[in-house]
């Protein structure tokens, strides 16, 4: 499993892929209690993701017409949750690429699904405020994450 891990490092995040912060850092209790709310969050992001094309399909199977971007959303957004717990699993071992990319991913795409929740008639009413919500908890991972202690841990790694 860890040549799988270290394969997948090094795809992801190039020659940076082994570079990690201390351990002493990674230690301290606010570092592993915003990973555990982190993780809260995520498990939230996967339920949300989980219930949109639970609920596409159920309003699929009983005669609603479900439109392929509704579809396309609840599927990314499904696919996107699963792959930031890999992002999230690395950067709670200290890598920084995986903090980095797990906190650039929390900004961004909280942004992409408020647009897309904001083009008028694209998305259902039930697909916008699932939009808004996980663009909330995603936001709050990005606010846990940009913490001054977890931006000085991950900013200044140690030597590999």
């Amino acid at each position: 499993m860890t040549r799988l891990f270290e394969r997948l490092d090094r795809l992801a995040a190039g020659r940076q892929a082994s570079t990690r912060v201390s351990a002493d850092a990674l230690g301290h209790p606010r570092i592993r209690l915003t990973f555990r709310w982190v993780l809260a969050m995520l498990v939230a992001l996967v339920a949300i993701a989980v219930a949109t094309v639970a609920t596409a399909a159920w309003l699929d199977e009983h005669g609603e017409d479900v439109a392929l971007i509704g579809w396309m959303r609840g599927v990314i957004g499904l696919v996107l949750s699963t792959t930031l717990f890999y992002f999230w699993l690395r950067a709670r071992d200290g890598y920084v690429w995986a903090w980095t990319r797990l906190t650039l991913f929390s900004k961004i795409f909280p942004l992409v699904t408020l647009a897309i929740a904001a083009v008028p008639a694209l998305l259902p009413v039930w697909m916008v405020t699932e939009q808004i919500v996980f663009s909330m908890v995603m936001l709050g991972m990005a606010w846990a994450l940009d913490s001054r202690r977890m931006r000085t841990a991950f900013t200044a790694p140690a030597a590999n």
